[in-house]
């Protein structure tokens, strides 16, 4: 039991590894877009963001700018892969 439990906490481990890798190789992109949706899990806030005619990218965005944006606020919005980098109100 404890073996099965240990080898999906290393395959876990590696998927997120290679995710936050794939992000940092990533371009930076700097897209206009307006807050979609907003949704708080127990450990991260996300933000739903709503991007021109590319549909829409969900980002975990820092606690401060969850509360301070509201759903609608157009701005131009920065992000290097899933990684958010910031947004500026319009």
């Amino acid at each position: 039991m404890w073996d099965l439990l240990l080898v999906l906490t290393i395959i876990m481990l590696a998927i997120m590894g290679y995710s936050w890798l794939q992000s940092r190789r990533a371009t930076i992109r700097r897209v206009r877009a307006t807050v979609a949706r907003k949704r708080r899990m127990s450990d991260a806030c996300c933000v739903t963001f709503r991007i021109g005619g590319a549909g829409e990218k969900e980002l975990v965005v820092p606690e401060e700018f969850y509360l301070s944006e509201n759903e609608g606020q157009w701005g131009i919005l920065t992000f290097q892969g899933e990684i958010f980098k910031g947004f500026d109100p319009e």
